[in-house]
Parts: structure tokens; C-alpha cells; sequence
């Protein structure tokens, strides 16, 4: 995949959210990062959870979610 830089940021300026998952193994078991970001009122807030997968179709939520809002 290709990621046009000046797309993204001109979305998120927008006020569009953007953002990615990835799984990632830990000590042998699978997790799904999620990362998002967006422009809100000269705020960036990001968006950042984990959960363990614990079967094909079932996650399990990790407590470990995080809004932040950084000035500009």
C-alpha cells in the first residue's frame, strides 16, 4: 500500500479520522493493535486500544484505551 502523506494530512485537517490496525504476537498469542487520530476544535485526539485474540471470530477486550487531546 502506498500512503500519499499529503492526503493524510489534509484529511485529518479536515477533521476526517485516520487511523490502522496490525496484529501483533506476544509471547505467542495474537493481539490487535488500533490506532486513529482526528482534528477536533485545533485539537488532535488519538485513539489507541488492544485486545487479545482468544479465538478465529472472538476477541477479548484488554482495559487499555486512551483518548488524548494535544493543542496545536
Amino acid at each position: 500500500m502506498d500512503l500519499d502523506i499529503e492526503k493524510l494530512i489534509t484529511a485529518i485537517e479536515k477533521g476526517k479520522v485516520r487511523g490502522f490496525d496490525e496484529v501483533k504476537e506476544i509471547n505467542g498469542e495474537n493481539y490487535l493493535f488500533e490506532y486513529a487520530i482526528k482534528k477536533q476544535d485545533e485539537k488532535y485526539h488519538t485513539y489507541f486500544s488492544i485486545y487479545r485474540k482468544i479465538k478465529w471470530q472472538c476477541l477479548k477486550t484488554i482495559p487499555l484505551k486512551k483518548l488524548v487531546g494535544l493543542p496545536i
